[in-house]
């Protein structure tokens, strides 16, 4: 009776270890295949990275360029005008005639 469950148990080993090498193939295939796959979403990834990064490149040398010119023009509207004068376009203050005075309380003060 002893020798039943040792042989039992031996088959039953012997069992596991046949199917476990007839696993790993596929296993071994299926990490491999997953492996190829991250490896192809991360070349995918990397490229539309790529190419986001370099139209983002392009599009601030191209507001750089803008800005430049911007304060190009600037500087030459600057340089033309005249030193120590003013704006010849300057109006009156509306503000100035100012008589009275109404404050948030609701109260009115006159000037005097």
């Amino acid at each position: 009776m002893d020798e039943a469950p040792k042989t039992i148990l031996g088959q039953q080993k012997q069992y596991d270890a046949v199917h476990r090498q007839q696993q790993r193939p596929y296993q071994q295939g299926k990490k491999k295949a997953s492996l190829e796959e991250a490896l192809q979403q991360l070349a995918t990834n990397t490229s539309s990275f790529m190419m986001s990064t370099k139209t983002n490149f392009k599009n601030q040398v191209a507001s750089i360029h803008n800005l430049e010119l911007q304060v190009g023009q600037i500087a030459n509207l600057l340089a033309n005008r005249p030193q120590g004068s003013l704006l010849n376009n300057t109006g009156t203050n509306p503000k100035e005639d100012v008589k009275a005075i109404t404050l948030r309380s609701g109260k009115t003060l006159e000037q005097n």
